[in-house]
């Protein structure tokens, strides 16, 4: 065909079978079924998404046919753009309502695999058309279907032949000035109809002009508006040297057109339409021609090919002319537009093997003048990190090992560690050993790197992350020697590391007790290969000194007082060794813990640590007798009155009501207050500490405060 550029069997027989594949009975009913119902009832979004679903299932179809990956993967690509090409028709067919109650019928094809409206139309006239004749009639007209325009117009009824719409309004939108065209063409009257245009319709002004022929405004008029059938109708029309004076600035008019349409987000049928058109006057350039194109709109030609099927092929023809106007600039434009199409389509469940734009993608590379090349190097990672997002081994290794950049090889692959590094963390060993493989790793460079992820791998992340069998995936992949990977555990059993992690798994709410023997028990039976070591490790490790400072730093900040004494009858201490070590954490731990958790409102906790620490069993009359003397002391000492301060600037924050103030203040009193004499002496040093650092409207506060002190009852002990 003449706008066909690379037809061949091979892509006839493809698009023939994808097709059939569309045209399946359960396929067709789905469709029908879709815009029935869910393409009325969604948003934009969630319409594409459940379009993109069923385009999946006929995707799925291919599953069953025996092809070979470069077929597979092309097939795939053609279905998807034919599903494409099929969801913009029918929502535009639907609109315009010339759409049946069938909305998979009648649908063609071109040879090239475009939407052949013009034989859809033909169809529908040849049928008797959808109810909606005036819709079928403005087709007709906007397709140049000359020999059906007459004869559709005498189906419109007369009140709306002499209508508003048709007396004025097809002559003030220039989307409808082809109906303005054949109105007057039937009427004899086509010398006057660029002039009644251009006056009635301000947007149309610029490309019409009074002294060209009617045809040739037409022909602008189609390629500005999208109207393929009537571009290549009026093209016809023209001479050689208004096809030559028009060729370029309509080119432009159509890409501008389509940018008009993509900055609205607004992708639809005629978007595909105006790439359509750029196509055919692509064609009928000199190579003159598109080279001053090119030099104009390169990146936006170059996306127009680039999205829309069945351009891809001429994208690349189109780039291969474009190389010596390209600037670095340029280049990256170019590479970002081609990597985010090979994301997205990775990004809706089509892996590399299926993807049209990784093999787009390096056909472009490899086309790629060398100074271009270089050019990416100074920012490679930038286009390897995306490489790396869908797993594209094969496309880094042809960066990292092309000729071109044979210099920089070896720091490509230094700077990109990180990358190495990440998957490792998301344990894709057997994809970073490809990488290797495929990048042509000496075993030099293997161990280089292997030994430099090893020092920036915080493996023992993964044990913090009780992730154990992960540790191994690791170590099975950094050491290959089995002694190498013994050696290590050896000093993990012998490291405090291994002391804090069975801290930190026992730092929980007493409520979780069986948790935590459970987790511990999972970690020790990983870290050891015999039960005797698992209690040796116990004794020597988990001994008092250990001890004493973990349960300071990990279990009393975080409030887990009460699982201490199971804890340590699990680290197998005697009774008489876990109430010394208690004695020595509450005398070191009291008084600080209280004033962080007064200071907190937390004095709930406040009571439940109290309770704890003076609690033992066969010392009750003392343990009361320490408690009262505790209390005592630290309500009296600086830290005991700044956290009851710190207490009423708390509820003051979360503005407390008067009654839970109250409440609040009770329970503070009745914790640490136990004897008249304490109560005096503390409302000496609150009033001093209030009267020295207190003041302005906050005052009112602490004074409510004192005033329930005041009335406070010392309860008797």
């Amino acid at each position: 065909m003449e706008d066909s550029p690379f037809l061949c069997l091979e892509h006839l027989a493809m698009l023939r079978s994808a097709v059939l594949m569309w045209e399946q009975p359960q396929i067709q009913a789905k469709i029908n079924e879709y815009f029935r119902t869910e393409y009325s009832c969604k948003q934009p979004k969630q319409k594409k998404e459940k379009w993109n679903d069923l385009t999946q299932e006929v995707v799925q179809l291919l599953s069953l046919v025996p092809l070979p990956p470069s077929i597979h993967c092309e097939m795939v690509h053609i279905v998807r753009s034919l599903g494409e090409r099929l969801f913009y028709w029918t929502k535009y067919a639907k609109n315009m309502s010339i759409a049946s109650s069938d909305f998979s019928k009648p649908v063609f094809w071109t040879p090239m695999g475009t939407i052949d409206q013009v034989r859809i139309i033909k169809t529908l006239c040849s049928r008797g058309g959808p109810s909606n004749v005036c819709s079928l009639y403005q087709l007709a007209c906007n397709n140049c279907l000359e020999e059906y325009v007459e004869y559709l117009w005498q189906q419109v009824p007369r009140e709306v032949q002499e209508g508003p719409f048709y007396l004025e309004g097809i002559y003030q939108q220039a989307e409808f000035h082809l109906v303005a065209y054949w109105k007057f063409f039937m009427e004899g009257k086509l010398s006057f109809l660029v002039n009644l245009l251009k006056h009635m319709s301000l947007e149309a002004s610029d490309f019409y002009i009074l002294n060209h022929p009617v045809h040739e405004n037409m022909f602008r008029l189609a390629v500005v508006e999208g109207y393929h059938a009537a571009t290549k109708y009026f093209w016809a029309k023209l001479d050689d040297e208004q096809r030559e004076r028009n060729l370029l600035k309509c080119a432009i008019l159509s890409i501008e057109k389509s940018n008009e349409v993509l900055s609205g987000n607004l992708f639809s049928y005629k978007n595909h339409v105006h790439v359509d058109i750029l196509v055919f006057l692509l064609w009928r350039m000199s190579r003159v021609q598109r080279l001053e194109l090119y030099s104009r709109h390169k990146n936006t030609v170059l996306k127009m090919l680039l999205y829309t099927w069945p351009w891809q092929g001429l994208f690349l023809c189109a780039l291969e002319e474009m190389w010596p106007l390209f600037s670095e600039q340029d280049y990256q434009s170019l590479m970002h537009s081609v990597m985010s199409r090979l994301t997205q389509d990775a990004e809706q469940g089509y892996p590399l093997p299926h993807n049209k734009f990784h093999r787009i993608f390096q056909a472009v590379w490899r086309a790629t003048p060398p100074h271009l090349k270089q050019s990416v190097d100074r920012n490679c990672w930038q286009v390897l990190s995306v490489l790396f997002k869908v797993e594209d081994i094969s496309s880094i290794s042809m960066i990292v090992n092309d000729p071109d950049l044979r210099e920089r090889r070896h720091d490509l692959i230094a700077e990109g560690k990180s990358y190495f590094t990440n998957l490792i963390k998301e344990e894709k060993f057997e994809l970073l050993e490809q990488c290797m493989e495929e990048l042509h790793f000496s075993e030099e460079e293997q161990n280089s790197l292997k030994s430099q992820i090893h020092i920036n791998i915080d493996y023992m992340r993964f044990i913090k992350q009780e992730e154990y069998e992960r540790v191994d995936k690791y170590l099975a992949w950094a050491m290959k020697k089995q002694e190498d990977r013994l050696n290590l555990k050896q000093k993990l059993r012998c490291s405090p590391f291994s002391v804090a992690h069975i801290c930190t798994l026992w730092s929980v709410p007493l409520g979780d007790l069986s948790d935590a023997k459970r987790r511990s028990a999972k970690f020790l039976d990983w870290l050891f290969d015999a039960e005797e070591d698992q209690l040796a490790f116990k004794i020597n490790h988990l001994t008092l000194s250990e001890l004493h400072a973990k349960i300071i730093t990990k279990f009393i900040p975080f409030n887990h007082f009460e699982i201490v004494e199971p804890f340590l009858e699990w680290c197998l201490l005697t009774h008489e060794e876990i109430q010394d070590l208690k004695a020595r954490v509450v005398a070191e731990t009291a008084a600080s813990t209280c004033k962080r958790l007064v200071s907190a409102d937390l004095l709930f906790v406040v009571e439940h640590f109290l309770a704890w620490a003076f609690a033992e069993a066969d010392r009750r009359e003392f343990a009361q007798a320490d408690r009262r003397e505790f209390a005592q002391q630290f309500i009296l000492s600086e830290d005991g009155v700044m956290a009851a301060c710190n207490l009423v600037r708390k509820c003051r924050s979360i503005n407390a009501s008067r009654a839970a103030r109250l409440e609040k203040f009770e329970m503070l009193f009745n914790l640490f207050l136990h004897s008249l004499e304490t109560k005096e002496v503390f409302k000496v040093r609150y009033r001093m500490y209030v009267n020295e650092f207190i003041s302005g409207r906050v005052v009112e506060d602490y004074l409510f405060f004192f005033d329930v002190l005041d009335a406070f009852e010392v309860p008797v002990w």
